[in-house]
């Protein structure tokens, strides 16, 4: 990657340009998702392994699913899927982001725009939601995969995206991959 300053302009800011500044913000998200010190990610993951497994129930078993039970599920899930309630996701989302009822859309969780909580932004990253009513959202493949795949590393739409997940894979280390099963509907404001 380089820090050329017209990167996020993919070297042609005459026809690409960042005026909002959204770049800068996205990077600063980055940045922050990867300061977390490797060494208290690891010491957190093992707290929370004893605290979840000790008690012998699965990560969703109230249908809401936070980083660390993600993290932990990859090492320790054997690729088994989980279950969450779409209406327990924190989400920055209003009808006005859509154009008409119907209507699919790709959000990006870690972007300053959607991003209303940083647990959001670190399970699920980028999720396809529908308008299914004026008011009500569903996640239109039924769910995400968790996982660390990155399948258009040289695409300058998702260098954020894309430095993100290689960030996670490192923080994370070896696991499986698990989907995540995404139900219900959740009401937004219009």
């Amino acid at each position: 990657m380089s820090l050329h300053c017209y990167l996020y302009a993919n070297a042609n800011p005459v026809s690409l340009s960042d005026p909002g500044g959204k770049f800068i913000g996205e990077m600063m998200t980055v940045v922050m998702m990867m300061s977390i010190p490797y060494v208290e990610f690891q010491g957190a993951m093992q707290l929370a392994a004893m605290a979840i497994y000790g008690g012998g129930k699965r990560p969703d078993s109230d249908r809401k699913l936070l980083f660390l039970e993600a993290a932990l599920w990859w090492k320790q899930g054997n690729g088994a899927s989980l279950t969450v309630d779409l209406d327990k996701i924190d989400m920055g989302i209003c009808a006005s982001d859509f154009g008409s009822v119907g209507q699919r859309k790709s959000f990006n969780f870690a972007s300053k725009r959607y991003c209303f909580s940083f647990n959001t932004a670190l399970v699920y990253g980028r999720l396809e939601l529908t308008l299914t009513s004026t008011n009500t959202i569903i996640a239109t493949k039924g769910g995400d995969m968790y996982d660390f795949d990155i399948p258009d590393p040289l695409n300058p739409d998702l260098i954020v995206r894309n430095v993100e997940t290689a960030g996670g894979a490192v923080l994370h280390g070896p696991g499986k991959p698990f989907w995540i099963n995404i139900v219900g509907t959740k009401a937004i404001s219009p």
